[in-house]
């Protein structure tokens, strides 16, 4: 009698236990993630991601509790399912480098088999459960784990914060407005915009490297009045500096006051980026700033309007999704989510800007389409492309290292393939800004660096490195004589150039430089000559990095 009290005593004492562990294993996963990605997102960018998580969690768990009729067994099948499901990716990769997946990580007979496996475990121990009764040390080591899985990223990510406010405090932001003379106002202020075409190369490393010959397409540009530099330059070999450099007239050393070189952290350059002297500059004359958003949100300006649409995933919301079977479960119904998802960006920007005349002036219009960068999502004629290999933004080594099966060929016929696509995108969006302005714009097509195929990745010194700098500087000035623009323009000059032809600003035109940094180390600057020897030889092969 006195056994069957206690039985029924450590009964109830289970059914009482407080059970939070499927809430805290819905968002772990995510908070990691973010700690990992934690320079590159914003707090705010995790947040629908862990709604729809806790959405999803708290259904399952429902429809778990309804199957099961008891609640902690349905909270550990839930724990171990959302375990399984943000584990996904990480298992699949792992087991690719133990040789499951031949030829390509995508290989929907493998992914099947792993399914099975996953499907078999998952039904083995649900069986298990509902089978036998749980003792209730297993919902306190489930609590105790997930709570231990939530505190630690979080520990992290205030370490990381706590890091960031410490260096803003020692380094600070030198990017006040520029002193100018000349204009304050202007009668007619032109609407500016600057398309830039992420990646996109110049037409000499278009022909040597990738065997494409956009002369026709300069012809264009310059029938509808560019007037586009021959040996125009970046000066960063990455987007976020270069981008944040353009935008403030000035090089990165010259705006940030501090050493820098051993931080990985990218919030000084998103905050150069957000706060630019050019939006100030153009603001202080009564211009309104646009800026398409890109799911970068490191590079991402946000202007006075940033346009945008309410289901487009950000950075971390696309990095999250390859690691659960989503992005396998579209490929196998016949598309890649991930890869649509970016065409559909891509259109929209074009589509946004094109329109964009229509808005009242005057008014500064910034868009970056990421393309021809990677992924190579569109053949030449515009058609879906969906590589066989994952969703990735990779260049250079890591193109082939992250995507097994892709190889240095796959890069050079997927970016030919996307100038493609792009030129005629460019000029039809160019055709609707002038047809659609009421007076001539000023239009810049300028990319932010160029692509990253040659021997200069394993070697810096290697004269091919004028790959990664050479890029597409189109100009379109109304009123402004093409021999005044020079042809070897610097990018950190552009708009120093524009404001002085147009509210005579009298900014001085700074010396040429240029610098590669490294994605852990980016404000480690080490600079690259570029001479007339500099030049790009024929990239053929499969190797990136012989």
């Amino acid at each position: 009698m006195k056994t069957n009290k206690k039985r029924i005593s450590r009964h109830s004492q289970g059914e009482q236990q407080v059970v939070i562990h499927p809430v805290l294993f819905a968002i772990n996963s995510i908070l990691f993630l973010y700690v990992e990605a934690f320079s590159f997102v914003d707090a705010w960018a995790i947040t629908r991601s862990i709604v729809l998580s806790t959405v999803g969690t708290a259904l399952l768990w429902i429809a778990l509790r309804w199957w099961l009729g008891d609640l902690r067994k349905s909270a550990l099948l839930t724990s171990l399912t959302l375990t399984l499901f943000f584990a996904y990716g990480a298992i699949a990769w792992k087991l690719n480098d133990f040789g499951w997946f031949p030829g390509t990580h995508w290989d929907p007979g493998s992914h099947a088999a792993l399914w099975v496996v996953l499907t078999v475990l998952w039904g083995g121990v649900a069986t298990l459960v509902r089978k036998y009764r749980l003792h209730s040390n297993w919902t306190y080591f489930a609590n105790v784990f997930g709570t231990a899985a939530v505190v630690i990223p979080l520990m992290i990510g205030a370490q990381h914060t706590y890091t960031a406010i410490a260096i803003e405090k020692v380094v600070g932001l030198r990017h006040e407005s520029l002193p100018t003379a000349g204009k304050e106002a202007v009668e007619e202020p032109p609407d500016i915009y600057w398309i830039l075409p992420d990646t996109y190369a110049r037409a000499d490393i278009l022909a040597d490297v990738f065997d494409y010959d956009n002369q026709p397409f300069i012809e264009e540009l310059k029938e509808r009045g560019f007037s586009v530099s021959p040996e125009a330059v970046s000066n960063y070999s990455t987007t976020a500096l270069s981008v944040a450099s353009i935008l403030n007239m000035d090089y990165m050393q010259n705006l940030i006051d501090g050493n820098l070189e051993d931080s990985s952290n990218w919030w000084l350059s998103r905050r150069l980026l957000n706060e630019n002297r050019l939006g100030r500059f153009l603001q202080a004359r009564g211009y309104t700033t646009y800026s398409v958003a890109t799911q970068y949100d490191n590079i991402s300006w946000r202007s006075d309007n940033r346009i945008s649409r309410w289901w487009f995933l950000n950075y971390f919301e696309a990095n999250l999704l390859p690691r659960t079977p989503i992005q396998v479960v579209s490929r196998i119904l016949g598309m890649s989510a991930l890869h649509e998802h970016h065409r559909a960006r891509t259109r929209f920007a074009l589509d946004w800007v094109g329109e964009a005349a229509d808005l009242p002036g005057p008014k500064f219009v910034f868009v970056q389409v990421v393309t021809p960068h990677p992924p190579f999502i569109f053949g030449p004629r515009g058609e879906a492309v969906n590589p066989p290999w994952r969703y990735s933004w990779a260049e250079g080594m890591a193109f082939e290292w992250m995507q097994p099966g892709a190889t240095k060929s796959d890069y050079i016929e997927g970016f030919r393939g996307q100038v493609q696509y792009i030129n005629r995108q460019l000029i039809e969006t160019v055709d609707r800004i002038q047809a659609r302005s009421k007076r001539p714009p000023v239009i810049v097509v300028m990319s932010d660096h160029g692509p990253a195929s040659g021997e200069w990745l394993s070697d810096l010194s290697h004269p091919s490195i004028i790959e990664r700098f050479g890029i597409l500087n189109a100009l379109r000035l109304p009123d402004v004589a093409a021999a005044e623009i020079p042809e070897d323009f610097s990018a950190v000059n552009t708009f120093r150039f524009i404001l002085n032809q147009y509210f005579d600003a009298r900014l001085d035109m700074l010396e040429p430089k240029t610098y590669y940094t490294l994605e852990a180390q980016p404000y480690r600057y080490i600079p690259i000559e570029l001479t007339q020897d500099t030049q790009m030889p024929e990239a053929q092969g499969d190797s990136c990095c012989d």
